[in-house]
C-alpha cells in the first residue's frame, strides 16, 4: 500500500456550508475529509443603506450574504446588480433573492476585473460587503477604473480556542496528507494552534500567493497554490500532486 493511500485524510479549514461540496467532491475519490472550522463569526450592528443610490453589489464569503439577507427587505435588492467572490457565494446570494451576474471570473481578482469591465452603464456607487479580514481588496482598482465605491463590514472572525479531537487525532497520528487554507488570516490563525504538531510531510494546499507568502513565511515544506476558487480546481489539484 503506498503513503498515498495511508495519508489519506485531508482537513479543510473552513465552514460546514462553503467546505461541503469540496468534501462530496474528495469523499468520492475515496479520501478522508474533515471539516475543521478555526474561526467563529461575530456580526456588527447592521446601519441601514439607502439602496436607490447604489449600482452594483459585491459579496466576499457567504456570511456576508447570509447577514445582509437578514436585515434587509428583498424588493431593496432585486434588481441590484450582484457580484460574488465564488460558485458557493453565488449559490447563496440566489437563493436569498439576490440579482447575481454570472461572469467566468474564479477568483476575487479575476471578479474585479469583471466588475470594472461591466461598470461603464454604473452612475452610482458600488458597494464591497463582507468582513474585516479580506483576501482581495478590490478597491484600489475600483477606485483607479473611476468607480465610485466603499467597503462595509458586517462581521468580525474570533479564532476557537480548541482543535476538534478528530482533527488533532489525524494530526497526532500522521493521518493528513493535505490541509486547505482559504485565506492569509486562516493561514496565521491555524499556525498558532499547532505548534505543537509535526506537519513536515503534510502539503498546504492554499488560495491565492498571499496565503502562499504566509505559509511559506512560517516554514511550510510543502505548498500548493491554487488561484481558482471553485471546488474542483481544489479537488483537482490535490488528486494531481
Amino acid at each position: 500500500m503506498t503513503s498515498h493511500f495511508i495519508k489519506s485524510t485531508i482537513i479543510i479549514l473552513r465552514s460546514k456550508d462553503r467546505a461541503q461540496c469540496l468534501k462530496e467532491i474528495l469523499l468520492s475519490k475515496g479520501y478522508k475529509v474533515i471539516i475543521e472550522p478555526i474561526i467563529s463569526i461575530y456580526s456588527y450592528d447592521y446601519v441601514p443603506i439607502d439602496f436607490n443610490k447604489v449600482d452594483a453589489i459585491m459579496f466576499t464569503s457567504v456570511n456576508s450574504v447570509k447577514i445582509l439577507k437578514s436585515n434587509v427587505n428583498k424588493k431593496a435588492i432585486k434588481n441590484i446588480k450582484t457580484y460574488c467572490v465564488g460558485d458557493i457565494t453565488e449559490k447563496w446570494a440566489k437563493k436569498s433573492g439576490f440579482n447575481c451576474v454570472r461572469t467566468s471570473a474564479y477568483s476575487g481578482a479575476t471578479l474585479e476585473k469583471a466588475i470594472i469591465k461591466n461598470s461603464k452603464n454604473f452612475k452610482k456607487e458600488i458597494i464591497i460587503f463582507g468582513g474585516e479580514k479580506i483576501a482581495h481588496n478590490p478597491i484600489p482598482a475600483f477606485k483607479k477604473a473611476g468607480i465610485d465605491c466603499r467597503r462595509i463590514i458586517l462581521y468580525k472572525t474570533i479564532p476557537i480556542k480548541n482543535l476538534s479531537d478528530s482533527c488533532k487525532g489525524s494530526l497526532i497520528n500522521k493521518n493528513v496528507s493535505h490541509i486547505i487554507f482559504y485565506s492569509p488570516y486562516i493561514a496565521e490563525v491555524f499556525d498558532k494552534m499547532t505548534k505543537e504538531y509535526s506537519l513536515k510531510d503534510v502539503t498546504a494546499v492554499c488560495l491565492g500567493e498571499n496565503t502562499n507568502r504566509i505559509l511559506k513565511k512560517n516554514k511550510w515544506k510543502k505548498v500548493l497554490t491554487i488561484n481558482n476558487v471553485k471546488p474542483k480546481s481544489f479537488a483537482n489539484s490535490i488528486m494531481g500532486g
